[in-house]
Order: structure tokens, then C-alpha cells, then sequence
């Protein structure tokens, strides 16, 4: 079982894979006066400190499209369902995940453009990891993980394998412990990120 480690940002390109649990509660921080709870200013915390790394080109920031669907999923929820979200706020938060997650065409055309945050698609190589992480999941009592967590460890091995980010350079973002556990147990993965656990300024160093 592998643990935390700091993450030497000056070292290498590091590549931050990011769920919707992460990316709701970083926006719900950023958006309400009073969070739901200590998580979600935590969050934003990170979410603020990756994001600076990303717009600077020092970092990458990657999110699954599934859970950029699920993020939108569960604003609709906490407002409709839960009702702990009024119709502005919501749309505030939907604003500030849709400003996240896409890039204007006029910043596109730009030859020294830097993209902060890329869309994985679900692509046949990732669904094809599916199976092996539910396997992994279910061996190491994760029974209860729905498909956007097994597509996020999925996304995370296709990174290592197809764009050749380094083992020590990939880093799973993710609030849910299900999910953290699983990334645990895996040999492929450092160790995942859990912002509720882990402090940005004693994880993130900028020395070499």
C-alpha cells in the first residue's frame, strides 16, 4: 500500500487526474458564503494551487469526461433533489465548472497557448481497464464503486501508457475513499491525493 509522498513540482511536467467530487467541492467553496463543510474549502485549496500550475505550463491538469458529466450531475441534485443549492448559486457554479473545463477559440488559435485542463474521452483502451480495476476493486473490498471511479483509475493507467506521463509524475486527485483506496492498492499509482487529509503546502514543494 503505497503513501502520500511530496511532489517535487520543479522535477518533472506532473499530471493531476481530477474526479467530480473534487471538482464540485472545489466550485460549492468557491461559489457559497458558508461551505457545506471543512472538505470543500480544503479542496479548493488544491484545486487552486493545481490550477495556478497548470495556467503557468508547470503542471496539467486531466478530468475523465464522465465526471465533468457527473460534476453537472450532482449541482443538479444538491439544488432539485437536496435542495441545498438555490437557482442562482447554481448557476454560478455551473459558470465556474464550465470556465474549468473549456478553453475560448481566440486562446486556441494562440501559437503559445497553454491549456490548463484537458477532456479525456471514454476512449476503447480505457473501457477495456475498466474490467481489470473492477477486479482489482473487488479483491481489495472497493465492491461499491460506480463506473466514473473505475474510469478515473482507468484514465489515470492510459495517461502512464499512452502519453507517457512517469509513474512519479501522475497524481490522482479525489475525495471520494472508496476510490482512494482503490488507487492504493495499486502498483501502477502513487498514491492518491485526498484533500480532506492532505495539506497543498506540505505536499506541493517547489524545490528541486
Amino acid at each position: 500500500m503505497s503513501h502520500i509522498k511530496e511532489i517535487q513540482i520543479a522535477s518533472d511536467h506532473h499530471c493531476f487526474v481530477v474526479d467530480a467530487c473534487v471538482l464540485v467541492d472545489a466550485a460549492l467553496a468557491t461559489v457559497l458564503p458558508s461551505p457545506e463543510n471543512p472538505r470543500q474549502e480544503q479542496t479548493k485549496e488544491w484545486w487552486d494551487r493545481i490550477h495556478a500550475l497548470a495556467l503557468a505550463g508547470e503542471s496539467t491538469i486531466y478530468i475523465p469526461d464522465i465526471c465533468i458529466a457527473e460534476a453537472f450531475k450532482v449541482v443538479a441534485k444538491k439544488t432539485w433533489v437536496q435542495e441545498l443549492l438555490n437557482h442562482p448559486q447554481k448557476t454560478k457554479v455551473e459558470t465556474l465548472l464550465r470556465d474549468w473545463v473549456t478553453i475560448n477559440t481566440k486562446m486556441l488559435k494562440n501559437p503559445d497557448r497553454i491549456v490548463p485542463v484537458h477532456d479525456i474521452s471514454t476512449n476503447r483502451d480505457i473501457i477495456i481497464s475498466v474490467d481489470r480495476f473492477l477486479k482489482t476493486a473487488i479483491t481489495n473490498g472497493c465492491k461499491s464503486l460506480t463506473v466514473p471511479d473505475l474510469i478515473v483509475a482507468a484514465t489515470a493507467k492510459y495517461l502512464i501508457d499512452f502519453y507517457n506521463f512517469r509513474k512519479e509524475a501522475l497524481h490522482i486527485v479525489t475525495n471520494d475513499h472508496r476510490l482512494a483506496k482503490l488507487i492504493r492498492a495499486c502498483e501502477e499509482f502513487m498514491a492518491p491525493i485526498e484533500p480532506e487529509k492532505h495539506q497543498p503546502d506540505k505536499i506541493l514543494v517547489s524545490g528541486k
